[in-house]
């Protein structure tokens, strides 16, 4: 997982600051090695460091380094000592946590991360010294004094066409790909002060490469410095990608998604805000492709998490009759990033969970949607009524017993995005559609609701038992405009039972109440609505501009003021006390807003847009970005994708 992804995922507006001032990224999460085999006495033979397009092994005589979708290569030490090691220095606090395949022997817990790794005795006096920089890989090389740069030479397998160019580089093919390492340089310290030596690479002809040293004073240290460059390397950079944020009482920020390496993997990453750091970052994955994508925390920082899982996922303590090869994950890690529990919830048909929650006595909430199979308890719907159906299921807070599961949905495909349950226990799912016979209750629309080419947004609520549906409406049918289509992306609940919905919807026929702007264009635009507690629609509003804009995340704060997210690619986006007042050099940005509790417009602004974080090579790709944004004023929110809409203080 790379810097450039977490910008990505996670960007802060502060409200509180001046408009002049430029908005800033939450913490990114570092780079860093850590050991991926054991030697001889336990000691560490191999470090590795993982980025997003490329990988790096070190071992005491070589540096192996894997490029996505253009094979390897390695670097050898030709001639290193036989007491060569490699050691992690700068130790960083956070650990890392592999739960990948349903073997537990292979899970590997508590890993240490290391900002850099020293090859010690490489040859005798000479140490070679790994880090990361902006993107890049530098090794430094430590010769003694009075030892001879000629002893080092370094010999590449992997690689054809290695030449210098004019500039001094070095050059070379691996398969598609060409990488640089750039020209060297050297310098001693004299007195305080760094001097440079001069220095350049020398290949000779049987392809080793060595450095040819000017004049220095051989009775210091000597320092030499390439610079393997990736700057011009893309790679296959997959779909890595962030889903949902949380926030916990100390303000510690988690993120959940899924990064590509053979296969999806789910991440879990913990970061300290005040410091820029990982508290721990936790994969989990099984044979198939897996993706997480909601998260919630709770008081004692420990992660709940939801998303889709493939056969081979690894269970702590599951559900008893579930499901072992695909379905919704449920699992629970504790405040380092451990599985407590983890279980799947589905049946042949599968299934993926999109959002959880959590009540005040620590209750699971999980929603998404689900084939045949799903193991139904209490329900308000028991059976599949055709395609994929949305679903509704709570835990206790062990995970050890299903307290309610019930499908929702009709003939066609129904999905649920986002859940949130109130202080009464009563839950409230949104979502979309495709069924014209969804369960309606109360419905503030009239029948029907979506074409075959269309959605339709869906809000229910269900009493605390999950058996009684309260309501159930169509959101924006998808029987009206060009290519039709409505999605409810985040709910949230306050405590009196109003439910708050977000979403994107490009239908003429929206249904609206009090807005603050009205009118679909050609193209989507969000939505805000406010439902009572018996489902009446109390506002109901749109919110973009006459380009594309969609809302992916809604959170209340304590005075339920409604807070959004979401993306645009317009420049004329309504503005109020904006932090960035345009797209600048980016095709779209994100966005932040807040309005007040009957729907009026109180602040609004994009905080910070893609050129920040690099820009990836597909539009569909940018706009997963700016899913999740993290908002503060005297306290701070997570908004995750599935919109949990819990709030939670900052110290």
């Amino acid at each position: 997982m790379s810097r450039y992804l977490v910008i990505g995922l996670i960007a802060c507006a502060e409200f509180t600051r001046a408009a002049s001032d430029p908005p800033k990224p939450a913490p990114a999460i570092p780079f860093f090695f850590e050991p991926a085999e054991a030697g001889a006495a336990g000691a560490p033979a191999q470090f590795a460091l993982h980025r997003k397009n490329w990988s790096a092994v070190v071992t005491p005589a070589s540096l192996e380094v894997g490029l996505a979708g253009s094979g390897a290569y390695r670097m050898t030490w030709d001639g290193a000592g036989p007491t060569a090691a490699v050691r992690g220095l700068d130790r960083l606090p956070g650990v890392t946590n592999y739960f990948v395949g349903s073997d537990a022997s292979k899970w590997r817990t508590g890993i240490p991360q290391f900002q850099r790794v020293k090859g010690v005795q490489v040859y005798p006096g000479v140490d070679v010294d790994y880090y990361s920089t902006e993107g890049d890989l530098e090794y430094d090389v430590h010769i003694a004094p009075r030892v001879s740069p000629a002893r080092v030479r370094m010999r590449f397998d992997g690689v054809s066409g290695m030449r210098l160019n004019g500039e001094g580089d070095l050059t070379f093919q691996v398969g598609e790909t060409r990488l640089t390492h750039r020209r060297a340089t050297a310098y001693q310290w004299r007195d305080g002060r760094r001097v440079p030596v001069p220095v350049a690479y020398q290949v000779g002809q049987d392809g080793q490469v060595g450095f040819g040293v000017g004049e220095y004073d051989r009775n210091l240290p000597l320092v030499i410095d390439p610079v393997l460059s990736f700057s011009t390397y893309l790679g296959d950079t997959g779909d890595d990608a962030g889903q949902a944020i949380a926030v916990d009482s100390a303000g510690f920020v988690y993120v959940i998604g899924a990064t590509y390496t053979s296969g999806f993997e789910f991440f879990v990453a913990k970061l300290d805000p005040a410091t820029s750091q990982i508290v721990y970052l936790t994969y989990l994955g099984s044979s198939g492709n897996d993706k997480g994508t909601g998260i919630a925390v709770d008081s004692s920082g420990q992660a709940y998490i939801t998303g889709a899982a493939g056969p081979g996922f690894p269970l702590v303590n599951p559900l008893p009759s579930m499901s072992t090869s695909n379905g919704a994950v449920v699992a629970k890690l504790n405040a380092t990033g451990v599985l407590i529990f983890s279980t799947l919830i589905g049946g042949s048909g599968g299934g993926g969970g999109s959002s959880i929650a959590l009540d005040s006595a620590g209750n699971i909430y999980v929603a998404g949607y689900a084939g045949p199979g799903l193991p139904v308890k209490n329900p308000y719907q028991s059976a599949l009524a055709g395609g994929l159906d949305a679903f509704v299921a709570k835990l206790d807070n062990s995970g050890s017993s299903l307290l309610f599961a019930t499908y929702l949905g009709g003939s066609a495909d129904d999905s649920a995005n986002a859940v949130a349950v109130d202080p009464s226990g009563n839950v409230y799912v949104a979502g979309y559609t495709k069924s014209t016979d969804f369960p309606l209750a109360k419905n503030i629309q009239g029948p029907g609701g979506v074409t075959p080419s269309g959605s339709a947004g869906f809000v229910a609520k269900l009493d605390s038992t999950g058996s009684d549906l309260l309501y159930s409406t169509y959101l924006g049918s998808g029987s009206s405009g060009v290519s039709p289509d409505s999605v409810a992306t985040g709910i949230a609940a306050d405590a009196a039972g109003n439910a708050y919905v977000a979403g994107w919807t490009n239908t003429s026929n929206f249904p609206l109440v009090n807005p603050i702007q009205s009118g679909v264009f050609l193209y989507r635009q969000c939505f805000v609505s406010k439902f009572s507690g018996v489902g009446a629609l109390v506002f109901s509003t749109l919110f973009g501009s006459s380009s594309w804009d969609e809302c992916h995340a809604l959170s209340l704060d304590s005075s339920s003021q409604i807070l959004i997210a979401g993306f645009s690619t317009s420049a004329w986006l309504p503005l109020v006390d904006p932090v960035q007042t345009g797209l600048g050099l980016a095709s779209q940005t994100g966005f932040v807003a807040m309005l007040d509790n009957g729907g009026s417009k109180k602040r609004c602004s994009p905080p910070i847009s893609d050129r920040l974080a690099g820009r990836p090579n597909s539009r569909s790709r940018r706009r997963r970005k700016w899913r999740h944004l993290c908002y503060r004023e005297h306290h701070r929110i997570g908004i995750p994708a599935a919109g949990a809409g819990a709030v939670v203080p900052s110290r």
